[in-house]
């Protein structure tokens, strides 16, 4: 999915891990380990104390994972948040207007610990955090 070395995977969807790391296996520019995260059964397992941060995505779960971890600009790429659907659903899926509010909502919510620290490419989470420089 992506063709370049990475270092974490990230998921609130532990299950999923084994099967992109699989997936990986064939990527030629994979030279490092590549570390799993999750809430649970995952290589580096966190606990944020917020029983609802699955309503933000696991974006946002990788977005807080990162910026604990040292990472300081964090840029989104392919995550709109505005309804044109994701990762897990075939193209030309809508998500519900349900499923974008209660993400907008627990985005909104951690805005202020992301300003001026994290950037998305496009969507909603352009619009609330703004773009990286020079784009």
């Amino acid at each position: 999915m992506y063709p370049f070395n990475k270092r974490h995977w990230v998921s609130l969807h532990a299950d999923d891990l084994p099967h992109y790391l699989y997936l990986d296996k064939s990527n030629p520019k994979q030279v490092d380990h590549i570390f799993t995260h999750s809430p649970a059964d995952a290589e580096v397992v966190w606990d944020f104390d917020d029983p609802e941060i699955g309503r933000g995505t696991s974006s946002l779960f990788a977005v807080l994972v990162a910026l604990t971890l040292g990472y300081n600009p964090v840029t989104l790429a392919g995550i709109p948040l505005d309804g044109t659907g994701n990762i897990n659903n075939p193209p030309g899926y809508r998500v519900t207007s349900w499923e974008v509010g209660s993400s907008h909502d627990k985005w909104l919510e951690y805005r202020p610990l992301f300003m001026n620290r994290v950037f998305s490419m496009s969507g909603f989470t352009r619009e609330i955090l703004g773009s990286p420089k020079g784009v």
